[in-house]
């Protein structure tokens, strides 16, 4: 992409005013092209320095001219990132071996900040770290501020570090973050605008994206119904099971028995799948790591899939010992939990949400061609896709089918009792599906915020 901008042949770009940014594990392949380029500034300046070069052992005007256009990146600003090395050994760069502006956006409560010196990701004053950063432009430096520029950004050397109030998958979100990035690049560039950097109307369009997203999923239920009026899906319309009797007694202390169990098995699979998890193959090429493609070739999907498929474990095994439990009771709910069910009608099912699906999708297309816009707010969305992704959703495909196919049945079996209105059900429904996530949620961010670490230090 450098070389691609570089080559002159967008003339609307500033080939001497390139720059790199990347988040999280973007920020890996931005800084690695900047070191990459400053690798190959080092290569010319010693070629330009050899006794039988143009100039001999002095650099001359033209050959100090050829070095500065090998160096095509001309600022670099990693987000997410450490401002240290030491959690990729492999590769032994220096912040002294850069030969370009750099700045570094990190969260102050980010999730690694456990392998910094400071123990935390609060890493301005006399980090070590950053104070090794900031020693590159400036060696006299013992102590570093926020925002503050150090070294000359006409010669390259100017350093600095942003610590916006965020974690780390908020930096890309969060105004504050924002405004440290659009900081960064208007003093690095000389880039003049009345607009201040807190001058921001993103936020009114993820706003609006939220919305739209939140109207194309509410769009599922109603256009399922439409697609239940044709003759041909008819059948599938079910009709709801007699409602049930209340549990009480040592029945209702058995069922939040199992509420709490299924919080404290998701909470416990959410800590062993990032233990455990299967991780795509990882190789040294040239320096620089890389992943080969496996069959689970999505380390963070591997870690999720894993996780899911426990808890659907755990659904399936608490939805049948019920089942047993009603059934010998006399409570037969087969025909309307959908157990009941011929091949034939299995066919229409795989139709219909082939329909819905496609529907959705051909909406989320649209509106990519049209307003080159999808449905997203922070990371969670719904965008288009080219074919290759497919292969990399069918291997993950099993354990999130049987995680909403046990949810379902849970759900569903929990339904329709007596002396319950619908929408307290709908709110304990809720409740039941969340409390494993809020359990990992308030472990893990409840003593970073109160200034100590994450317990979990995996994936």
């Amino acid at each position: 992409m450098v070389e691609y901008c570089a080559s002159g042949i967008m003339d609307y770009i500033d080939i001497n005013r390139i720059g790199l940014m990347g988040h999280s594990m973007g920020a890996n392949g931005a800084k690695e092209t900047a070191f990459y380029y400053s690798g190959l500034y080092d290569e010319a300046i010693e070629a330009a320095k050899a006794p039988d070069s143009d100039g001999g052992e002095r650099i001359t005007e033209s050959e100090q001219a050829y070095c500065d256009s090998v160096m095509k990146v001309k600022a670099l600003l990693p987000t997410g990132q450490v401002p240290n090395f030491l959690n990729y050994s492999v590769i032994d760069w220096k912040w002294t071996q850069l030969r370009c502006n750099a700045g570094i956006v990190y969260g102050s409560y980010e999730e690694c900040g456990y392998i910094n010196s400071t123990g935390n990701a609060r890493v301005l004053g006399n980090a070590a770290e950053t104070v090794e950063m900031m020693q590159s432009a400036v060696p006299s430096i013992d102590y570093v501020e926020e925002g503050v520029y150090y070294g000359d950004k006409n010669e390259g050397t100017m350093r600095v570090i942003y610590q916006p109030f965020s974690t780390h998958p908020l930096i890309h979100f969060m105004p504050e973050a924002t405004e440290d990035v659009i900081d960064f690049w208007t003093y690095t560039f000389d880039m003049e605008t009345d607009l201040s950097p807190g001058n921001q109307t993103f936020f009114i369009k993820e706003l609006c994206n939220l919305i739209a997203m939140i109207g194309l999923f509410m769009l599922i239920i109603p256009l399922c119904d439409l697609l239940l009026t044709i003759p041909c899906f008819a059948g599938l319309r079910g009709q709801p099971g007699p409602k049930l009797p209340s549990a009480a007694g040592s029945g209702k202390r058995i069922y939040w028995l199992g509420v709490a169990a299924g919080g404290l098995v998701s909470l416990g699979a959410a800590f062993l799948s990032i233990k455990v998890a299967p991780t795509a193959d990882a190789s040294i090429n040239n320096g620089y790591l890389q992943t080969s493609v496996t069959l689970f070739a999505v380390p963070v999907m591997n870690t999720i899939g894993f996780w899911t498929l426990i808890c659907a474990i755990w659904q399936f095994a608490w939805f049948f010992w019920w089942y047993k439990k009603d059934k010998a009771a006399g409570i037969d709910r087969d025909s309307s939990l959908g157990l009941k069910i011929t091949g034939k009608e299995i066919l229409k099912t795989i139709g219909l949400s082939a329909m819905i699906i496609a529907v959705l999708y051909i909406i989320v297309w649209f509106c990519k061609w049209a307003f080159n816009t999808d449905f997203r707010f922070w990371t969670p969305a719904v965008k288009t896709f080219n074919a290759e992704k497919m292969l990399y959703f069918l291997p993950y495909l099993p354990a999130f089918f049987a995680f909403y196919l046990g949810n379902s049945l849970i759900v569903n079996s929990a339904g329709g009792l007596e002396k319950i209105s619908e929408k307290k059900e709908l709110w304990i429904h809720a409740f039941t599906n969340i409390i494993g996530c809020f359990l990992f949620w308030a472990i893990q961010y409840i003593p970073l915020f109160l200034g100590g670490e994450i317990v979990v230090k995996g994936q």
